[in-house]
């Protein structure tokens, strides 16, 4: 009973500290707890004060959270993640809920399939599906606010776990209002003399297309189906994953001779600290599952 009494003054405060840590802002934090800021301000000074030490470097526009607050935040994570889990289980023992997932929209042809698989295994859970800036995934897997996310380059953490799904192969391909669908004799030279449908200049490059190859790029998309669409009824080359252009294109495409092998690992990504029953693992295992049946 020691331990719950020199934890009860502190119980409190927690989800404001983990509030104010993980957004780093008084006024975001605010926000998501429906409280003013001068009373979350408060709070922190008392949790230091009881603590006999400080949680933040404080700064005009920022509170970031030092050495002791890194240490603090990743243990109220844990702990408040076990706890929840714990409610859930007790509350039902067949996984339910939202799941909140991010995709890279070079595997997005696959989600449908695959969340249609989860969907009949596991009725009562809620799949989400969104798109998420890759620099942002880690952060807002660690904060919560994301479950699961499928990554081409995902970035190492040791809070994060990092599975191989997929592996996806690349290839040119034309529709039939191209002058080379027909052609007799295709090479690369020639291959590269045609525009591309390509991505944003913003994103160059997450086709995945080799960066040492010279093409040029007549019409800019930023989904992928947009650029299987565009390729089969333009005439418009696209760097596509071979299964995407097997299950989105709605007309015929022919795949050109390109003499570079380009391939591309999938990951799934979720924090390290997930039990088996959380929804993340099961949809992850369930995804594994399938894709290797498949």
């Amino acid at each position: 009973m020691r331990n719950v009494q020199e934890l009860e003054q502190f119980w409190n405060w927690l989800p404001v500290f983990r509030a104010v840590a993980e957004s780093e802002s008084l006024t975001v934090a605010a926000r998501r707890l429906d409280m003013s800021p001068s009373a979350l301000s408060r709070t922190l000074r008392l949790l230091e004060g009881a603590l006999g030490r400080e949680l933040f470097v404080r700064s005009e526009r920022s509170l970031r959270p030092n050495q002791h607050g890194e240490a603090l935040l990743l243990a109220v994570r844990q702990g408040m993640r076990l706890i929840h889990e714990s409610v859930r289980q007790l509350q039902s023992p067949e996984p339910y809920g939202p799941l909140r997932l991010a995709c890279t929209g070079l595997y997005s042809h696959r989600m449908p399939i695959l969340l249609g698989a989860l969907q009949a295994a596991h009725p009562d859970i809620q799949p989400e599906l969104g798109w998420t800036p890759p620099d942002e995934i880690t952060t807002k897997l660690l904060r919560g606010d994301l479950d699961l996310a499928f990554e081409i380059d995902p970035t190492p953490n040791e809070e994060i776990e990092i599975d191989v799904i997929e592996v996806l192969s690349f290839g040119v391909y034309c529709g039939t209002e191209h002058p080379l669908y027909r052609a007799t004799s295709v090479d690369v030279g020639r291959v590269l003399t045609y525009p591309f449908v390509g991505p944003p200049s913003s994103t160059a490059g997450s086709d995945q297309w080799p960066a040492h190859r010279a093409r040029s790029i007549g019409l800019r998309v930023h989904q992928v189906w947009q650029a299987v669409e565009s390729c089969a009824q333009s005439r418009f080359l696209a760097f596509l994953p071979d299964s995407a252009a097997e299950h989105l294109s709605r007309g015929p495409l022919r795949r050109l001779p390109f003499d570079e092998v380009v391939e591309r690992t999938v990951h799934l990504v979720r924090r390290a600290d997930v039990s088996d029953h959380h929804l993340a693992r099961v949809a992850s295992e369930l995804f594994r599952r399938h894709v290797n049946s498949a």
